[in-house]
């Protein structure tokens, strides 16, 4: 099963479901720890969701982009919603790029990513030389 959705680089991609859901590679696990230490909210509860999320979701062109599930029964909900973190970092091609952390009715929800050039995305960000900031912390 497909669904389409169009990213903020205006191109047009589709995710695909995964059945089973997945875990998180390590670089997803590392991006996603660090959008959640900017977010200002209890750090338990962020944490726990952090550690029960499980891709459900993800870019059929391999941007980097996935959803995830978090077991309701594993953890509380937090208070934000939207996009309370995000990354600036070159992709893997050196070009400008963003990753936001998305919250969506108290549960850590996606990761989105996009190139600030327009041009499609090629994975996440380089963790090493991207900035993160967020609801807890100034932009740069």
């Amino acid at each position: 099963m497909r669904i389409k959705c169009v990213m903020k680089d205006r191109q047009q991609h589709g995710t695909r479901i995964l059945v089973p859901a997945r875990p998180l590679t390590h670089e997803e696990r590392s991006v996603l720890k660090r959008l959640v230490r900017e977010v200002d909210a209890d750090p338990e509860i962020l944490a726990c969701q952090e550690r029960h999320a499980m891709v459900t979701e993800e870019c059929d062109v391999r941007c980097g982009m996935v959803i995830f599930g978090v077991s309701e029964s594993a953890c509380a909900t937090i208070n934000d919603q939207n996009a309370p973190a995000t990354g600036d970092g070159p992709d893997k091609d050196g070009a400008p790029a963003s990753v936001l952390l998305h919250i969506r009715d108290g549960y850590i929800w996606m990761l989105e990513v996009y190139r600030h050039d327009g041009q499609p995305v090629r994975g996440l960000p380089d963790l090493d030389k991207t900035v993160f900031y967020g609801t807890k912390s100034a932009p740069p």
